[in-house]
C-alpha cells in the first residue's frame, strides 16, 4: 500500500465544531496579539500560528501540573472549573493529587469536598469521561476504594475491578492518587520487583547454580519469590539467541 493511500484509515468520530481558528481556539486571540499574527493569512503563517499555539498549550499544561497549595487544609478553596472539558479534567486531577499528597491525614473525599469537586466530576476526570453513565458514583464508593487500596499490600487490578464493579483499567486510573501513600506504607513494591527481576537475570546467566539456589538467593536479598521455571527460561532464551554477525 502506498503511503498516501488512506483506504484503511478509520475516523475517530471526533467532530471539530470551530468556525474561527483564532477566537474559537484556546488563547488564540491572545497569541495573535503577542506574536503579531493577523490577516492576510498565508499557509506558512497559519502553520506557524498553530505550532506556536501547541507550544503555548504544552507549556501551560506543564505549569498546572505543579499547583500552588496553602499550608493548611482549611485554606483550600473550591476550584474554578470554567473552561473546556479536557482542561477542567486536568485541573481536577492536578489539584486533587497535589492536596492529597500534601495533607496525608486527610481522606480523598475530604480533599474533594474542600476543593468543591463531586465524586462524579473526579471519576470523569480520572477516566477522561470513560466511566459508564449508568455507574452511580457516591462518596461511599471512594471511601471504600481508598480503604481497600491502602489496606492491601499487593495490588491486583483485576480483583479490584471485580470487587467494585469496574474494569481493571478504570480502577488503575482512579487509584493513581493513592500511590504515594501506598509506597509510604508498604515500600516501593514495583521498584523492588524490578530490581529482583534484574538480580534473577544476572544470577541465572552469570552462575551455574541450580534454579533452586538462584531463586532462594533472590528471595533472601529482595523478598520477591520466583518460580524455578523462571531461571530455566532465562537460560534457555540465552542459548537460543543467535550472536550478531559483524
Amino acid at each position: 500500500m502506498k503511503h498516501d493511500d488512506l483506504a484503511d484509515v478509520k475516523p475517530l468520530g471526533v467532530q471539530i465544531q470551530i468556525s474561527d481558528g483564532v477566537h474559537g481556539m484556546w488563547m488564540g486571540r491572545q497569541l495573535c496579539e503577542v506574536r503579531g499574527y493577523s490577516a492576510p493569512w498565508t499557509n506558512d503563517k497559519i502553520l506557524d500560528y498553530f505550532q506556536d499555539l501547541c507550544k503555548f498549550y504544552d507549556a501551560w499544561s506543564e505549569s498546572i501540573s505543579h499547583v500552588a497549595l496553602p499550608d493548611v487544609v482549611s485554606e483550600l478553596q473550591a476550584l474554578d472549573l470554567e473552561g473546556d472539558t479536557f482542561n477542567r479534567w486536568k485541573l481536577i486531577r492536578a489539584y486533587v493529587q497535589g492536596a492529597y499528597d500534601k495533607f496525608p491525614n486527610e481522606s480523598l473525599v475530604s480533599i474533594m469536598g474542600a476543593l468543591g469537586i463531586t465524586p462524579t466530576q473526579y471519576l470523569q476526570a480520572c477516566t477522561t469521561g470513560g466511566l459508564p453513565k449508568c455507574f452511580e458514583v457516591t462518596p461511599d464508593f471512594l471511601v471504600r476504594l481508598e480503604e481497600y487500596y491502602l489496606s492491601h499490600e499487593k495490588i491486583v487490578w483485576v480483583e479490584i475491578g471485580k470487587h467494585f464493579g469496574i474494569s481493571a483499567h478504570i480502577a488503575k486510573n482512579i487509584c493513581k492518587v493513592f500511590e504515594k501513600r501506598h509506597v509510604a506504607k508498604y515500600g516501593d513494591l514495583q521498584g523492588q520487583r524490578k530490581y529482583a527481576r534484574e538480580l534473577l537475570n544476572d544470577l541465572a546467566l552469570s552462575t551455574d547454580e541450580t534454579p533452586t539456589h538462584v531463586t532462594k538467593e533472590v528471595f533472601d536479598r529482595t523478598g520477591v519469590r520466583f518460580d524455578l521455571s523462571a531461571v530455566t527460561k532465562i537460560r534457555k532464551r540465552k542459548r537460543n539467541t543467535r550472536p550478531l554477525e559483524l
